[in-house]
């Protein structure tokens, strides 16, 4: 059995910019399968703001796959284990977001927060720390259960100091079998 796991980066959320009017932010969102890096994308600075969409009744919403390169993630066909169909398998979605402050110091916000490195050199070192509740989607167990059709998922970045940037990053997963 070979399970492939897709997750399509969706949307950022805008809840609350963090500043008076409107501002400048860029992004970083990491997709994790248990501890390996599988991808890292890279939001450019663009500019934010809480104040609605268009044809949205509130906050800002901003399609990834309108400003970036392709926003999917394709983990697999990997060959599943008797083994690995009971272990708790995850995946995570980190993501970490600066605010731009004018004549201030940046506003930061995030859903894990770096530890020590496992080991140097590990490229996963920067996710050994705390993860916030909601940052990982927990994979259910065997073949049968485990497949999943575009199931949306969603993680709240919060403040990670005195300030209020607060952003959502919206997935769907889809894990199937072949």
């Amino acid at each position: 059995m070979r399970r492939r796991i897709r997750v399509s980066l969706d949307e950022i959320n805008i809840v609350d910019d963090g500043a008076d009017g409107d501002t400048q932010a860029s992004f970083k969102i990491w997709v994790l399968n248990g501890v390996l890096l599988k991808n890292r994308f890279d939001v450019p600075e663009l500019e934010i703001s809480d104040s609605p969409s268009p044809g949205r009744e509130s906050e800002e919403y901003i399609e990834l796959a309108a400003i970036g390169p392709p926003v999917d993630v394709v983990i697999g066909p990997e060959a599943v284990t008797q083994e690995k169909l009971h272990r708790n398998d995850s995946l995570a979605i980190f993501t970490r977001g600066i605010a731009n402050v004018p004549l201030g110091e940046d506003h930061i916000s995030g859903n894990f927060l770096p530890g020590p490195p496992v080991s140097s050199g590990d490229p996963s070192e920067a996710f050994s720390g705390t993860i916030f509740d909601g940052a990982t989607f927990a994979i259910p167990f065997g073949a049968a259960s485990e497949i999943v059709d575009r199931a949306p998922f969603s993680v709240r970045a919060m403040p990670l100091s005195d300030h209020e940037f607060t952003y959502d990053v919206s997935v769907t997963i889809s894990i199937d079998y072949r």
